[in-house]
C-alpha cells in the first residue's frame, strides 16, 4: 500500500513538473508574441494623434496647390540610407559611455506630451507643424546638441554650430548637403513671379568656419496668389546660402479699412451669397450680432500692432 501511494505522489510531482514547464513555456511564447506585435504598431505618440473631421473646422483652400510654399514635386527612393545608417551606429558603439547616458526626457514628462497631443487635434499646417515639433523636432536637437557637447563625436559629425529648425531663431552650418534638386524646382516656380515682386531690400553676410560662406537674404512684398483680395499683402524673406535657397518666410499684412470698403460693396451687390452673409451675421434689426463683436479679429489681437484695433465693423 505504502509503494502506491509513493508512485502516486511521483506520478502527481510529475505532472506538476510538466504542467508548471508548460506554463512557462506558454508564458515565455506569449512574451516574445507581445514583443513582436509592439514592434510591428505604430509608437505611442503617432496613436495619440488626433485629426479634425469636421471639414468647416480645418483649414480651406487648395490642399494641392499651395501658395509661396516649398514642396516635392517628385519623390525617390533614399537607397543607401541602411548603409549610411549602420556607419552612424558603428561610430556610436566605439563609445561606450556617450550611449550609457540618459538622455531623453523621462515617461512623465513624455506622458505630457502625449497629453498635449491628444488635447490638439491636427486642422491645418500649423497644427500640424506644432506636432512634428513636440514629438521629432525638440527630440533630434536633443540629439545634435549632446553630440555637440561632446569632443569627440563633434569632430567625428563634423558639427561646427547649432542647429536648429526653420521656425526658430536659427544658426546653420551645412557639411556637403546637395539641395542642387530642390533648387532646381524651387527656381522654376519663383521665376514665375519675379515680377510681381516690390519694394525689394537684400542684404549680403558672411558667415566664417572652416570655409567662408556667403549669407543672402531677401526681403520684399508681392500680391502672388492673392488676386482677389486686395486688401492682404504678402511679405517674403528668402535666405541663400551660397546660392542655394535655405530658408523662406512668409508675413501677411492686412488692411482693415480696406476690407472694410470692400465688404460694403459686396453687400450692396445683390446675390445668394450676399444674402446667406447677411443672414449669418446680422440680426432682424439689421445690427451685427453680438458674437462678432466680440470676435477676437473684431476686437484687435495686437500680435501684428494695430491694424486690427480701427473701430467696429458696423
Amino acid at each position: 500500500m505504502e509503494e502506491t501511494i509513493a508512485e502516486l505522489r511521483r506520478q502527481l510531482e510529475g505532472e506538476r513538473q510538466a504542467l508548471g514547464k508548460e506554463r512557462k513555456a506558454r508564458e515565455e511564447a506569449e512574451r516574445l508574441q507581445g514583443e513582436a506585435e509592439r514592434r510591428l504598431q505604430p509608437n505611442t505618440l503617432s496613436q495619440a494623434i488626433r485629426v479634425e473631421t469636421d471639414a468647416t473646422l480645418t483649414t480651406q483652400g487648395d490642399a494641392t496647390d499651395p501658395v509661396n510654399r516649398l514642396y516635392p514635386k517628385r519623390i525617390v527612393h533614399w537607397l543607401d540610407f541602411p548603409q549610411l545608417q549602420e556607419q552612424v551606429w558603428r561610430k556610436f558603439d566605439r563609445t561606450a559611455a556617450f550611449t550609457s547616458r540618459p538622455l531623453f526626457p523621462s515617461d512623465t514628462q513624455i506622458d505630457y506630451v502625449v497629453t498635449n497631443i491628444q488635447n490638439r487635434p491636427i486642422y491645418s499646417e500649423a497644427s500640424l507643424r506644432n506636432f512634428e515639433r513636440d514629438t521629432v523636432d525638440n527630440f533630434v536637437e536633443m540629439v545634435i546638441k549632446a553630440l555637440r557637447d561632446d569632443e569627440v563625436f563633434r569632430h567625428e559629425f563634423g558639427i561646427h554650430g547649432q542647429v536648429t529648425f526653420y521656425d526658430r531663431k536659427m544658426t546653420l552650418e551645412y557639411h556637403g548637403f546637395d539641395n542642387s534638386e530642390e533648387e532646381e524646382w524651387w527656381s522654376e516656380d519663383e521665376s514665375e513671379c519675379l515680377d510681381r515682386e516690390q519694394d525689394i531690400e537684400e542684404h549680403e553676410y558672411t558667415i566664417s568656419g572652416n570655409k567662408a560662406r556667403t549669407l543672402k537674404i531677401r526681403l520684399f512684398l508681392t500680391d502672388e496668389g492673392m488676386d482677389d483680395f486686395k486688401w492682404i499683402k504678402n511679405f517674403v524673406a528668402k535666405c541663400t546660402c551660397d546660392g542655394i535657397t535655405v530658408a523662406n518666410a512668409l508675413a501677411r499684412y492686412i488692411y482693415r479699412e480696406d476690407i472694410r470698403s470692400e465688404f460694403w460693396e459686396r453687400m450692396e451687390e445683390p446675390s445668394e451669397e450676399t444674402c446667406d452673409v447677411a443672414f449669418h451675421i446680422f440680426d432682424r434689426s439689421g445690427a451685427v450680432k453680438a458674437k462678432y463683436k466680440d470676435h477676437p479679429v473684431q476686437r484687435g489681437t495686437t500680435v501684428w500692432g494695430n491694424e486690427l484695433d480701427h473701430g467696429p465693423l458696423s
